[in-house]
C-alpha cells in the first residue's frame, strides 16, 4: 500500500470512530453540565461504571448500516463484487468526502454525518499524529 494511505483505509477508525466519539462526547458533555461538585466547586469525574455505560450506549446507537458502508467508503469491495469476480478487486477505490457524506446522510437522518464532519471528533485520521499516540499502560511495580 502506498505511504500515507493507512489512515484512510481503516474504516472503523476513519468513519465509525468519529461517529462513536461524537455520541460518547454528547453523553460526557451532558454529564459535565450537571455533574455533582466537590468541596472546591469542581465537577466530580464520572465513575468507571458510568463511562462504561456511555461506551455501550454510544456503540449501540451506531446503525449497522454505517458499519457496513464504512468498509465501502474506505475503498474495500462489497461481497457482491467479490462473488462476481470484479477484475479490480486488488485496487482500493477511496471515496471523496462529499461522496462519503452522501452515503452516510440517509442512514440515520444526518446524525452520523454530523459527528463525521465535526472536527472535534478528529483523532489522527487526517495523517497527523494522534495527541495520545505513544501512551502506554505501564505495569504496576510489585
Amino acid at each position: 500500500m502506498a505511504g500515507g494511505i493507512t489512515p484512510k483505509r481503516q474504516p472503523v477508525d476513519v468513519y465509525v470512530g468519529k461517529v462513536f466519539k461524537g455520541l460518547f462526547r454528547k453523553r460526557y458533555d451532558n454529564y459535565m453540565l450537571h455533574a455533582p461538585e466537590d468541596e472546591k466547586g469542581h465537577p466530580r469525574p464520572p465513575s468507571g461504571q458510568q463511562v462504561a455505560t456511555w461506551v455501550v450506549e454510544a456503540w449501540e446507537e451506531i446503525p449497522e448500516e454505517l458499519l457496513q458502508k464504512a468498509w465501502v467508503t474506505a475503498g474495500y469491495k462489497t461481497m457482491e463484487e467479490v462473488k462476481n469476480g470484479n477484475p479490480d478487486l486488488h485496487q482500493l477505490t477511496p471515496y471523496e468526502r462529499d461522496d462519503i457524506v452522501r452515503i452516510l446522510d440517509p442512514i440515520d437522518g444526518g446524525k452520523s454525518t454530523f459527528h463525521y464532519l465535526n472536527v472535534e471528533n478528529e483523532y489522527g485520521d487526517d495523517g497527523e499524529e494522534d495527541e495520545n499516540a505513544g501512551w502506554e499502560i505501564q505495569p504496576k511495580n510489585k
